[in-house]
């Protein structure tokens, strides 16, 4: 009986030695009950660390969605006037920006080019200071798309016809419009802190509008000048 056991027990010890070797190699069978038991004990992790994601992605979500509210809020509550100045004061700034660009990449007059390089700087002066008072009011900026009919004719047109289009529809025309909307907001608005920003901008725009006026004159006489000549 003595030896029988013996046997037997050194035929368990034989059949266990694989999975010995095994574990000390780190290659261990698919079928090992530890393997299982670790792959098992490996999935509350995942979905722990799922789960903590998924509840920082929706804190951030509701936190952007209550400011959305916030900023939509505050601009649902401004006057139809003031409403319409920061629309369409937006929508001057980026035309008189792109359309200025435009200018500056096909003329090749020197005074135009000057106007059109002055206009890019301080028309992005002016939003950055409108965006400025809308942020501190607790207002979406509303994304402004400039008029799509000025840029389309200004694409169309090169050398002289491009000047003469830029000058008048955007150095004398889309400012005389500026200076109508900036007047109206800074005698009239709802808003303290719009009719503020109106009112200290509206000296640039009509100093803009000015400088489009003598601009215009000027080109004019030139092209005066040159049919003299001919």
């Amino acid at each position: 009986m003595k030896t029988s056991a013996k046997f037997v027990l050194s035929v368990m010890a034989a059949s266990l030695l694989p999975l010995g070797v095994a574990a000390q190699t780190g290659s261990v069978s698919p079928n090992d009950s530890s393997q299982v038991l670790q792959n098992r004990n490996s999935v509350p992790a995942e979905v722990d660390k799922t789960g903590g994601d998924t509840k920082s992605s929706n804190a951030t979500r509701d936190k952007k969605a209550q400011q959305g509210a916030g900023a939509n809020a505050a601009l649902a509550s401004l006057n139809e006037a003031d409403k319409k100045f920061v629309m369409e004061a937006s929508i001057s700034n980026a035309t008189e920006i792109e359309a200025s660009q435009l200018a500056l990449a096909g003329t090749s007059n020197a005074k135009v080019k000057k106007f059109a390089e002055q206009m890019v700087k301080e028309h992005r002066q002016l939003g950055d200071e409108l965006n400025a008072t809308l942020q501190k009011q607790g207002i979406d900026v509303p994304r402004a798309e400039p008029k799509d009919e000025t840029l389309s004719l200004l694409k169309s047109l090169r050398g002289d016809d491009l000047d003469r289009a830029y000058i008048e529809h955007v150095a004398v025309d889309e400012h005389r419009k500026a200076v109508e909307l900036f007047s109206a907001e800074s005698t009239n608005g709802g808003n303290a802190a719009l009719k503020a920003a109106a009112k200290k901008a509206l000296p640039k725009i009509k100093h803009h509008y000015e400088m489009g006026q003598q601009l215009a004159k000027s080109e004019t006489s030139a092209e005066k000048a040159k049919a003299t000549t001919k």
